[in-house]
């Protein structure tokens, strides 16, 4: 993708290198001479962060069993089971047994959303294109113009971290201390039911990523007035056709769409012919999609300001 906008950023230099070069320079051609130009150019759009759903697990370095300490699970440590047995009434300044609260965790999926990015170079994409006059009358004309557009784009969203409240099964059962604040759980020993318990603090976390290769297709019409000098001032605007290609991942899931959205662009630029057979173009444009596209765990506007420079070359 790089190499394709390198070559043609090149191309785009080359031709105006060529048409300094040019012995004859045009005035505005007669347009009933060309009716037909192609063009070849560099696209920009800014498109808005895509959004993640991302399905989470339970934090991997938490325990399948936890401690409860002050009503929510916590990993066993050894601070933490002195915490839980100062709140439960014992002396853990000398030796001693007594009985905490446990918790076998039972679930802990969720959910966690969060936006993505995109860098500068992935805002870039190639379009070719192509225009045929209508209709003529002095510095006015009216064509009829088509484009079609490519964008490659890659996001991730990483380490996100959402509210989980797993089920757990919680038990009492003892433990011991010595002199030195060193606690044993005495595992094999006999424990009590205590409910079930839930905690909101639990945290979890996901990754997810999100890859799309877009197609554009636009059609309009363009009305522009030309000056003396080789220069056409337009603006243009028509409907567009969307196909996006999406490959999405989320925590080890997977999910790979195709999309088509309809939509609606505006569009004003400027011509400039260094010759009756070759131009140069820039232009200024903003599409509106019929929606987002996307998968269960993103979405993608396609609402974007952007633009375009293009090597113009009349047949």
């Amino acid at each position: 993708m790089k190499k394709s906008l390198l070559f043609l950023l090149s191309l785009l230099a080359c031709t105006a290198l060529f048409a300094q070069e040019a012995e004859e320079v045009s005035a505005t051609p007669d347009a009933g001479a060309f009716d037909w130009h192609f063009s070849v150019g560099v696209a920009y759009r800014k498109f808005d962060k895509p959004k993640f759903k991302v399905v989470t697990n339970v934090n991997a370095d938490l325990e399948d069993t936890m401690l409860v300490l002050g009503g929510e699970l916590t990993p066993i440590t050894n601070s933490g089971m002195a915490a839980a047995a100062v709140a439960e009434g014992y002396d853990i300044s000398r030796p001693g047994v007594g009985e905490l609260t446990f918790a076998n965790v039972t679930g802990g999926a969720g959910s966690a959303t969060s936006k993505g990015s995109y860098s500068k170079s992935e805002n870039l994409g190639g379009t070719i294109g192509g225009s045929l006059n209508l209709w003529t009358d002095g510095g006015l004309d009216l064509a009829f113009v088509a484009n079609l557009s490519f964008f490659e784009m890659d996001s991730a969203s990483r380490s996100l971290r959402g509210g989980s409240a797993p089920s757990a099964d919680a038990f009492r059962q003892m433990v011991g201390w010595n002199r030195s604040g060193e606690f044993v759980r005495n595992e094999r020993g006999p424990s009590t039911p205590a409910g079930t318990i839930s905690s909101s603090s639990l945290s979890s976390t996901g990754k997810a990523k999100f890859d799309m290769q877009l197609w554009v297709v636009d059609a309009g019409l363009s009305l522009g007035y030309n000056f003396d000098c080789g220069l056409r001032l337009y603006v243009a605007g028509g409907p567009t056709l969307s196909l996006a290609d999406m490959d999405t991942s989320s925590s080890g899931h997977s999910k790979d769409e195709k999309e088509f959205n309809w939509g609606l662009y505006v569009a004003g630029g400027v011509d400039f012919w260094f010759t009756e057979f070759v131009g140069i173009a820039a232009e200024v444009r903003y599409d509106d999609g019929f929606g987002t596209v996307g998968t269960r765990y993103v979405k993608q506007s396609l609402d974007t300001l952007g633009g375009s420079v293009k090597l113009l070359v009349r047949f």
